[in-house]
């Protein structure tokens, strides 16, 4: 519409040629792509240094939310990338151990070289895992994809068997034997962040199915008995109202967890009720991954208006913290 309007006033009223108005149309597509860009990325990425992000933190934690804190960056090549992850995640740790009950951090086993060596990534997650545990830090370990399961619940094993009890695992509903893993974990007492999925590979494709197999893997903690669960150890990482008062009807989940900058009205609303929610929290300067990711969940027809909302509320949010 805009670019009608610059055409006729240009062209029929202005007089000018089209070979010389191109130009400028091309610089101001340019300039709203940019603009896009950089709305995205201060909607969903809270801060590109750990200094700023520990500020945004602060602000969170004293609005009654928990906070999970995830470096982004996880697409690492080479072994020297990985361990110089390990030694951010580290020194973060160390900046966050006095907020151990508020502050929780996420980990990618791709940034810790997970596709260049499986030992590789064990030594460097094992190591953060291990420094987090001896100061009390909680750690989600965020593999998402199909072809990681295996080895990050080996990992988790392993870890457990050392004596780590600071750590728990996403574990993605749009798998259709992601019961077969549930039942491992809740074997060995390990954690659980129940998710959607972010990623295309699994072999559930319609939404409907995946909420069908999301309650299916909520129902395996609900005990009729108790009318609740004696497992305390089930987060819901999820957006979907729907599926969270599922949740709240059934007494099984111990935390809601929200990505920073999505829906935070409904995240407002139930720590208004006196849930424990938590907000995960991604910085960095490599966004590009993650940015991605939201982008395209965002275009999808039955999410574009909540992506809208959500960019709508994120500059609100930047509002009130730029009074912080």
């Amino acid at each position: 519409m805009i670019s009608y309007f610059l055409s006729f006033l240009t062209v029929y009223i202005l007089g000018l040629p089209r070979w010389f108005v191109w130009p400028f149309y091309g610089i101001l597509l340019l300039l709203g792509f940019w603009n896009f860009y950089r709305l995205m990325r201060n909607n969903y990425i809270a801060a590109k240094t750990e200094e700023k992000a520990l500020e945004i933190f602060q602000f969170l934690v004293r609005r009654g939310f928990y906070v999970i804190s995830d470096i982004v960056g996880e697409q690492v090549k080479t072994e020297k990338e990985a361990w110089r992850a390990k030694d951010l995640y580290i020194t973060h740790i160390n900046s966050i151990k006095h907020e151990a009950e508020r502050i929780t951090i996420s980990v990618k086993p791709s940034q810790c070289g997970l596709y260049i060596n499986t030992q590789l990534c064990r030594r460097i997650l094992g190591s953060i895992i291990y420094v987090a545990d001896r100061n009390n830090v909680f750690v989600w370990i965020d593999a998402e994809k199909k072809k990681d399961r295996k080895d990050v619940f080996y990992m988790a094993v392993f870890l457990k068997s050392r004596r780590c009890d600071h750590f728990g695992v996403a574990l993605q509903a749009n798998h259709s034997d992601a019961g077969k893993f549930l039942k491992k974990y809740m074997k060995f007492d390990i954690p659980v962040r129940l998710v959607k999925g972010a990623y295309t590979d699994g072999d559930l494709q319609q939404d409907g199915l995946i909420n069908e197999n999301f309650v299916d893997l909520m129902e395996r903690y609900y005990d009729p008995i108790l009318e609740s669960s004696k497992f305390k150890n089930i987060a819901l990482g999820t957006h979907d109202e729907a599926l969270i008062n599922i949740g709240i009807l059934w007494k099984i989940v111990k935390e809601f967890q929200f990505l920073y900058g999505v829906n935070s009205v409904l995240a407002e609303n139930l720590l208004s009720r006196r849930m424990r929610v938590a907000i995960y929290v991604p910085w960095g300067k490599e966004s590009g991954a993650y940015l991605y990711r939201r982008f395209r969940e965002g275009i999808r027809f039955k999410t574009f208006f909540l992506f809208l909302r959500n960019l709508w509320s994120g500059y609100r949010f930047r509002r009130r913290l730029a009074r912080f």
